[in-house]
């Protein structure tokens, strides 16, 4: 795959070869997990400083991405500067083996969500309890 094609994805972006070494970084994989391409590029993988044991998933999903072309899922990541992330990693198999690798941040998406549905467990409750009532009066007192 030609490099200007990884940096030209708009998301975090990076590809491996058959054995799992960084081929191709584009700047916002850069952004997003703090890792420069002269950090990343031509290492493994798990050598990457994402945490502990933040890398072990990928083996399974590179098997499923060999067998069935992809593989997609959420990863907690917690970096080195101490940032918690919530990543959605895709990656994609290359017909010369290795990998296309995609992530997107959906920290903030999971928090919002969250905070949706800690809203709607609230409202429930109001109605939910005999004791709690809601009054519904016109501002302009009519």
């Amino acid at each position: 795959m030609p490099e200007d094609v990884v940096r030209a994805i708009p998301e975090a972006a990076f590809t491996t070869d058959a054995a799992d070494c960084v081929e191709e970084w584009n700047g916002l994989v850069s952004k997003l997990l703090g890792i420069e391409p002269g950090q990343a590029l031509g290492r493994p993988v798990r050598e990457l400083p994402l945490g502990a044991g933040k890398t072990a998933w990928r083996k399974d999903a590179r098997a499923l991405a060999a067998a069935s072309g992809a593989w997609r899922g959420e990863i907690p990541l917690v970096l080195p500067d101490g940032r918690r992330l919530q990543v959605e990693w895709s990656i994609g198999r290359r017909e010369q083996g290795g990998t296309l690798e995609i992530l997107r941040d959906v920290t903030r998406k999971r928090v919002q969500l969250e905070a949706l549905r800690e809203s709607a467990l609230y409202f429930e409750t109001m109605f939910a309890l005999p004791s709690m009532g809601i009054a519904m009066i016109s501002l302009d007192g009519k």
